[in-house]
């Protein structure tokens, strides 16, 4: 699960050294970003239950098998 909680840690995180590091020459990239994660959020909802029920779903499957 640690994976999980990391791979979703790291967008925000990559937001934040972005805006620090670019001040407001990167606001611009970050509101076209937010723009299409508004646009896109119900595949990008349904991507991430299907890649966790995935997980699920293979744990599982591996746990049948002893």
């Amino acid at each position: 699960m640690s994976i999980e909680h990391g791979s979703t840690a790291v967008p925000v995180l990559g937001s934040v050294v972005i805006h620090l590091a670019g001040g407001q020459r990167t606001a611009s990239f970050l509101d076209s970003v937010s723009q299409f994660m508004v646009a896109k959020n119900t595949v990008i909802t349904v991507m991430v239950l299907l890649l966790l029920n995935a997980s699920v779903l293979g744990h599982g499957l591996s746990g049948l098998g002893r």
